[in-house]
């Protein structure tokens, strides 16, 4: 049986955390010798990066204005030599109404924790299978009705990190000790409750020092916030970083306060360096942080749940040194690129044979 050829749909013009397992899952594929073609954003962050492990005749690129029209633009971009058509994002998944039914096997990439809309839901219906970042995703997907009589499919698929070697030159922050978050500065990462707990942490921690490092639309009330709490001594913002590893190897504690998230790949990425992770129990974070082994997890939408954590993981050094010295041997077990792959791999081999 010939393998399945693919063809990855991803609209995102910045690099994110979709777009980091857009590139590894294809860079693993190619590794297993799968075709694999990509309609990506031109002059986008994962085009550049694919440039690096596609030929040129497999990695097409669409403007930014023409991805309104994606369903027609697909017609004529390959689609005759592919058997999988993977939609990485939810704006993708409009291609799968200008397939017929039988013509390609759709898959649709579920990243996000929160209920589909009304128009998302009847997207991810046309799908054949629905790849969900996390089992608390999965179960939601199917608690909304999708997947009745097995269609589509909907299968976890975990979000993967690398297990990367340290930096050589440690990058130097301020702070004792060094806490940081990388991201969006968005409502969902809950932030806003992160400030909201600094002020009693600093008491028994006064040389703390959080580092936050990214973009988004919260940034001026975030930067507002820490002005009201009397905070500029101790909080610092940085910009977006397309290569966080060093900044997260820089941390001796990584933060993600999240009201909802779908897994969390960078606190994956954080463990893999090393880093140990404070989150909260909310969507996937409980499957991708192992608690009290890895870091540390609390109550969801809670300052006095955050200060809490951070006191109880800054009041013993040498826990939270263990805690980030199990953290690459998890990423490798339950989260690798390899391993991601080779799940993906078999879904796409049972839509097609």
């Amino acid at each position: 049986m010939a393998e399945p050829r693919i063809l990855h749909v991803n609209d995102q013009f910045r690099w994110g955390g979709g777009e980091a397992q857009t590139w590894l899952l294809i860079r693993e594929l190619e590794r297993l010798g799968i075709e694999n073609h990509a309609l990506v954003c031109s002059g986008g962050a994962l085009a550049t990066r694919l440039a690096g492990i596609l030929p040129a005749g497999r990695l097409h690129r669409l403007a930014r204005p023409l991805w309104a029209l994606l369903p027609l633009v697909l017609s004529t971009q390959g689609l005759r030599s592919c058997t999988v058509l993977h939609a990485h994002t939810g704006r993708a998944t409009q291609a799968f109404q200008a397939l017929p039914a039988a013509a390609v096997a759709k898959v649709a990439h579920r990243r996000i924790p929160d209920a589909p809309s009304a128009g998302g839901r009847q997207r991810l219906a046309r799908a054949d299978a629905v790849l969900c970042v996390s089992e608390e995703i999965r179960r939601r997907l199917a608690a909304s009705g999708l997947g009745v009589g097995g269609r589509p499919r909907l299968e976890t698929v975990h979000s993967s990190a690398e297990v990367l070697s340290l930096p050589a030159e440690r990058l130097s922050l301020p702070g004792r000790p060094v806490l940081g978050y990388l991201g969006w500065f968005r409502r969902h990462k809950g932030l806003d409750l992160l400030l909201d707990a600094l002020p009693a942490v600093r008491v028994s921690h006064p040389d703390l020092h959080l580092h936050l490092v990214g973009s988004g639309d919260e940034e001026p009330a975030l930067r507002e916030q820490v002005r009201r709490l009397g905070l500029e001594s101790c909080v610092s913002f940085h910009p977006f970083q397309d290569q966080p590893g060093p900044w997260l190897a820089a941390l001796d504690l990584f933060i993600l306060p999240s009201r909802e998230e779908g897994l969390g790949s960078v606190a994956l990425q954080a463990q893999a360096l090393g880093v140990p992770v404070l989150g909260t129990r909310c969507g996937g974070l409980p499957e991708g942080v192992a608690h009290d082994k890895t870091g540390w997890l609390v109550e969801a939408e809670s300052a006095p749940a955050l200060g809490a954590g951070l006191c109880h993981a800054l009041a013993d050094p040498a826990r939270l040194r263990a805690w980030g010295a199990a953290g690459p041997a998890w990423v490798e077990a339950g989260f690798s690129p390899a391993a991601m792959a080779r799940r993906t791999l078999e879904i796409y081999r049972g839509l097609v044979a």
